[in-house]
C-alpha cells in the first residue's frame, strides 16, 4: 500500500528543455495555463516551468487574457502559486482543497 508522495532517487526529466542549459528540466515544476488561444497557453507553459516562480507569474500577468497555476515540489509537499487572473477562473468553492498534480 502506497500513500503520500512518492519520490525517486533518480532525476525525472521533463519534455521541456531549458534554453539556458540545453538540458531537460528536472525541477519538477508543473504548470496549468489558460489562454484565449491554445498556442499561447502552450508557449507560456514553458517559461512558467523554467523561470523562478515570481518571474513566471509576472510573465503570465503580462500576457493578455492568460492565467496560470504553478505547482512546485518541496520537502514539505507541493507549493502552489497563481497568477493574478487565475482566481477569475475558479469554478470550485473558494475554500475547496486543490489536489496536488499526479505524477
Amino acid at each position: 500500500k502506497v500513500t503520500g508522495v512518492q519520490t525517486c532517487a533518480l532525476p525525472i526529466y521533463s519534455h521541456i528543455v531549458d534554453p539556458r542549459t540545453g538540458r531537460a528540466l528536472t525541477n519538477g515544476v508543473t504548470a496549468t495555463i489558460v489562454s484565449p488561444r491554445g498556442a499561447d497557453a502552450d508557449a507560456l507553459a514553458k517559461p512558467a516551468c523554467i523561470l523562478p516562480t515570481d518571474k513566471a507569474l509576472s510573465v503570465l500577468d503580462a500576457a493578455p487574457g492568460a492565467a496560470g497555476r504553478l505547482w512546485t515540489p518541496g520537502k514539505e509537499g507541493w507549493r502552489t502559486a497563481v497568477s493574478g487572473r487565475w482566481k477569475d477562473l475558479q469554478v470550485l468553492a473558494p475554500d475547496a482543497p486543490t489536489p496536488a498534480p499526479g505524477r
